[in-house]
């Protein structure tokens, strides 16, 4: 049996702030993926959403230095990767958490 393929991540970008400056990054094409599909067949739809950290690294702003992560997002076709501190996760864990719920009904 085949392995899953895992989506591809672009090398990761600078920051683009002017008030920051990258001091440390990794990525990696190679992360802990998680992977929940969503099935309405009385809406007839079937939703693949998948999500992985696929870096860090640590940012110096005039406040302080700071880890963000690579966060990436896989629905379906669509694919989006932004960098997260780590304060930021709950509240995409909300967000995530209210798209589930909403695709179930």
């Amino acid at each position: 049996e085949a392995e899953p393929q895992r989506p591809s991540t672009p090398p990761a970008s600078p920051v683009k702030r002017r008030d920051a400056a990258v001091l440390f990054q990794v990525s990696s094409n190679f992360s802990s993926v998680s992977v929940k599909s969503f099935a309405n067949l009385e809406r007839g739809f079937t939703l693949c959403l998948h999500t992985s950290i696929t870096g860090f690294r640590t940012v110096q702003t005039e406040a302080g230095a700071h880890a963000e992560f690579q966060v990436v997002l896989v629905m379906n076709d669509h694919r989006r990767s932004v960098w997260r501190r780590h304060s930021e996760f709950a509240a995409l864990a909300r967000s995530l958490e209210q798209l589930a719920r909403e695709l179930e009904r």
